[in-house]
């Protein structure tokens, strides 16, 4: 992928002369100036997939050296500017994801607490009912049951009333019926 400056030629020499200045991003090797080494220079073939060369690099192929600045800070910026945005995406990505999923857990927490409180108000609303209508049918028995006493204490006296006056029309017609065999008989 990389190619040796002698394999470039002419220009890619002058094109090395001018990179120079930019040792501190771009590395010259010793051992015969073959490749170089650099982290921007392999992430910029990375991100690039035309075939570049050592030329190709510091500048457009078969320009001059005192051309090359501006390719060379356009790449690095480039690079520095690409790694930051995808930084602060994964950033704010992550940072969203999170929210979100908090959101969501905050939302399932507060809909299960509503649904538990809902169903805690059914059920006491439910044994509320049953106890008023089981009190309201305790309540009608024993009505019941004390008009049904009521009525067979009634029914009694009647009946002791009614026994009464026929003993006592009895007790009448007892005392009564001697006088007139009396009399006839005296007679």
């Amino acid at each position: 992928m990389l190619t040796s400056a002698t394999n470039v030629g002419t220009n890619a020499e002058r094109s090395l002369k001018g990179c120079e200045k930019y040792s501190g991003l771009v590395k010259l090797s010793q051992a015969g100036k073959q490749n170089w080494t650099s982290r921007f220079f392999v992430d910029y073939l990375t991100l690039t997939p035309a075939k570049l060369d050592i030329q190709g690099f510091c500048g457009l192929p078969y320009l001059d050296a005192s051309k090359t600045e501006h390719p060379v800070v356009v790449v690095v910026v480039v690079h520095v500017v690409v790694v930051h945005v995808v930084d602060v995406v994964v950033v704010v990505v992550a940072v969203v994801v999170v929210v979100v999923v908090v959101a969501v857990v905050v939302v399932v927490v507060v809909a299960a607490a509503a649904v538990v409180v809902v169903v805690i108000a059914v059920v006491v609303e439910v044994v509320v009912v049953v106890v008023v209508l089981l009190l309201l049918l305790i309540i009608i028995i024993i009505i019941i049951i004390l008009i049904i006493i009521i009525m067979m204490m009634m029914m009694m006296m009647m009946m002791m009333m009614m026994m009464m006056m026929m003993m006592m029309m009895m007790m009448k017609l007892i005392c009564i019926a001697p006088y007139p065999y009396k009399t006839a008989q005296s007679a």
